[in-house]
């Protein structure tokens, strides 16, 4: 099996290139981090580079976009013409080839606020954020094309080496290390946390079922259990022994509160189901990050 992944160098695709590398699976990357003149080079605006790099390929893993609300309310119209415009730029480039399958990265942000009960897939969407309301419309044109996909709602996605410095989980470690106070903005949000080699063996199950597949399908890769920020960081100081003091503010309007997938459907579909929580992800980060420290 051959697949293109975009945005192969983020938090979860530089995991996933390796993982599924070690299952036998050719990957092809896309990402404009490369130089240009690198053979992965790609950017999402380019209808025939994306054709060009689907050729050959059973399927593309469709990771690319601004993956950060804060950055999304930053920079609005980049986020915009990222998720929803090079989403719709690579429909139609598959339009242009012989069929391929979609696995669609997209976020529990197009829920919305939703409270403290489990949330399943038939919940009707409410994103509260621009970066929910992008990943909406990029869901939306994947429903539209109508081809046989996977749209994946991801939980709050942690553990990658790679992931942006200013996420919850690297920002409070870098902060615990250095024993520097932790800022939290509200501390008693919850959220449902989820380890990205959980994500990956989620993808690789995809992958194997796609073929049966008739059109879009949307599926919650989380865990089913939510922590509130304030226990992530206590998790973060306790494995790194730090005396770091936690101050906390008000969380922003476009902000989620709570959030905790109902993960039955992934269980019954996909056969997957998380093995690493949220306590254990944190200590093989950590590890990774900071080996003298753990």
């Amino acid at each position: 099996m051959k697949v293109l992944i975009t945005g192969n160098l983020g938090a979860i695709g530089s995991v996933l290139v390796p993982y599924l590398e070690s299952k036998r699976i050719e990957v092809v990357g896309f990402d404009q981090r490369y130089p240009l003149t690198h053979p992965f080079y790609g950017a999402l605006s380019d209808v025939g580079a994306l054709a060009k790099a689907l050729a050959g390929c059973d399927g593309v893993i469709h990771l690319a976009a601004v993956s950060r609300v804060a950055d999304a309310e930053r920079q609005p119209e980049l986020a915009w013409k990222s998720n929803v415009d090079g989403t719709r730029n690579l429909i139609n480039a598959l339009k242009g080839v012989e069929k391929k399958w979609v696995i669609f990265a997209s976020s529990r942000e197009v829920y919305g606020e939703m409270g403290d009960a489990p949330v399943d897939e038939a919940v009707p969407t409410k994103p509260k954020s621009l970066y929910g309301s992008s990943k909406k419309k990029a869901e939306e044109l994947l429903q539209a094309w109508g081809g046989p996909s996977w749209i994946f709602r991801f939980g709050n996605v942690y553990g990658s080496q790679n992931d942006l410095p200013q996420r919850l989980i690297p920002s409070l470690a870098r902060g615990a290390a250095k024993r520097e106070p932790l800022q939290l903005c509200g501390p008693q949000r919850r959220f449902d946390f989820v380890y990205v080699e959980d994500v990956c063996r989620a993808i690789h199950l995809g992958m194997v079922q796609l073929y049966s597949l008739k059109g879009p399908e949307v599926i919650n890769i989380a865990t089913g259990t939510a922590y509130s920020l304030e226990q992530v960081a206590w998790a973060c100081k306790g494995v790194l022994r730090s005396s770091s003091l936690i101050s906390t503010q008000t969380a922003q309007l476009h902000e989620m509160d709570n959030f905790v997938a109902d993960v039955t459907k992934a269980q019954r579909v996909l056969g997957w189901a998380p093995q690493v929580d949220l306590k254990q992800g944190i200590r093989i980060y950590l590890k990774q990050r900071f080996k003298e420290a753990v």
